[in-house]
C-alpha cells in the first residue's frame, strides 16, 4: 500500500489499490474470483507494545518508515502524533497521522441507486504498537469518509526516539462505509508465506487479525446499521471508528 505524500521519500513504483470495486454486502470477497471467503478460526494475537509516547520523549517532529519484504520503503513526517484510545484492557497509545494527496483522485463506489462517482482527496492514518495492522480512513474534499483500508503489517516499532517503522505483510482489506469488504493481495501474501519471507507465527497473527477486524465491522453494522462511521470519535482525541476499537 503506497500513500502519496508531498514530503515522502519513495523507493517503489507500485500504485495504491483502494480503487477496486467494493461489494455492497457484508461478505468478504476475493478480488480475483468474487467468492465468499472462510474466516480462519484463530484466537486473537497478543502483542506486547514495545514503543509509545514515554513522558520524557524529546520535543520535535515524528517520522515514519514503511518497509516492504523485498526492500522497498517509504518515509515521511507524521502530521499528528501520539493519542490515547480506549481498549479492552485499558487505554492504548496510537500514532495518528493525516495527509492530503497532491490532487484529488476520482473513483466510483457502488450504491443501491447505482455507481456514485466521488473524489478522494486525503486520509487519516493510525499506527498501532499492539496490533498487526495499520488503518487508513480515505476522505473526500468535505472530509466525509469514503472507506477504510486495513494494511496488515508487523506492529509499529521505534528505530530511535521519534522515528518509527513497520513491515508490510502484503495482505490488505478495503471496507466500504456500509460494511462491504474486499480482500486485496491474498496471492502475494500466500506466496510470501510459501517462500518463508513471512514466517509462520507472523502469518498466523495476520490471519487472526484479519478475522477479528472483519468480525468487528460486521458486529457494528448488525447493531448500529449500515454505516461504519456511526460512533466514530470524529471530534475527539483519537478519531478512531467503533469497529477498530473492538478489533
Amino acid at each position: 500500500m503506497m500513500t502519496e505524500r508531498p514530503d515522502a521519500i519513495r523507493h517503489d513504483d507500485r500504485t495504491d489499490r483502494p480503487d477496486e470495486v467494493v461489494p455492497a454486502d457484508l461478505v468478504v470477497r476475493d478480488t480475483g474470483h468474487s467468492r465468499p471467503l472462510a474466516l480462519p478460526a484463530l484466537a486473537p494475537p497478543v502483542v506486547e507494545p514495545v514503543c509509545g509516547p514515554p513522558e520524557n520523549k524529546p520535543p520535535g517532529h515524528l517520522y515514519y518508515r514503511k518497509e516492504k519484504l523485498r526492500g522497498a520503503c517509504w518515509e515521511y513526517r507524521i502530521e499528528g502524533g501520539w493519542v490515547r484510545a480506549p481498549g479492552a484492557n485499558g487505554d492504548r497509545d496510537v500514532l495518528r497521522h493525516r495527509f492530503t494527496f497532491y490532487r484529488p483522485r476520482e473513483f466510483e463506489i457502488p450504491t443501491r441507486a447505482g455507481p456514485v462517482r466521488m473524489s478522494r482527496s486525503g486520509a487519516e492514518q493510525w499506527f498501532f504498537p499492539d496490533r498487526w495492522y495499520s488503518l487508513l480512513r480515505f476522505t473526500d474534499p468535505a472530509d466525509r469518509t469514503i472507506g477504510y483500508y486495513v494494511n496488515f503489517s508487523h506492529p509499529l516499532r521505534e528505530i530511535k526516539p521519534g522515528y518509527y517503522h513497520d513491515l508490510d505483510l502484503e495482505l490488505d482489506l478495503w471496507l466500504d462505509t456500509n460494511g462491504g469488504a474486499t480482500e486485496l493481495d491474498r496471492p502475494e501474501f500466500d506466496m510470501e508465506v510459501a517462500r518463508q519471507r513471512i514466517q509462520r507465527d507472523w502469518a498466523l497473527c495476520v490471519e487472526a487479525s484479519y478475522r477479528y477486524v472483519v468480525s468487528a465491522a460486521q458486529a457494528v453494522i448488525a447493531e448500529q446499521g449500515p454505516d461504519l462511521d456511526i460512533g466514530r470519535n470524529a471530534e475527539g482525541e483519537h478519531g478512531l471508528p467503533a469497529f477498530i476499537l473492538r478489533a
